[in-house]
């Protein structure tokens, strides 16, 4: 009988990704013992592994994303404001001059 096993890998930090994965529950008579069995556990495990490795480079790649995209942001921001002065400058102008 198989159950529903969620495995929980934690990144170095923020919210957990969650994998469910159908495992055997442990007993002893159907414990790992023939060569399929380990075989297959292996690649269960390497497959874990390569999931663990993506979500790293997954994670690397989003951090460097939102770095690009906050300073754009904060780009943005400097020129939105400085076109602010200048309106507010010229509207000035504007109305003294008359």
């Amino acid at each position: 009988m198989k159950i529903l096993v969620s495995v929980g890998y934690h990144l170095t930090k923020g919210p957990k990704c969650k994998f469910w994965e159908w495992l055997e529950p442990k007993t002893p008579e159907n414990e790992v013992s023939s060569r399929k069995d380990k075989k297959e556990l292996c690649n269960l495990t390497l497959k874990v592994s390569i999931l663990e490795n993506e979500i790293s480079i997954c994670k690397m790649k989003t951090e460097q994303e939102n770095l690009v995209v906050k300073q754009e942001f904060e780009r943005l921001k400097w020129k939105l404001l400085t076109h602010k002065v200048v309106m507010i400058v010229l509207f000035l102008l504007f109305v003294f001059k008359k």
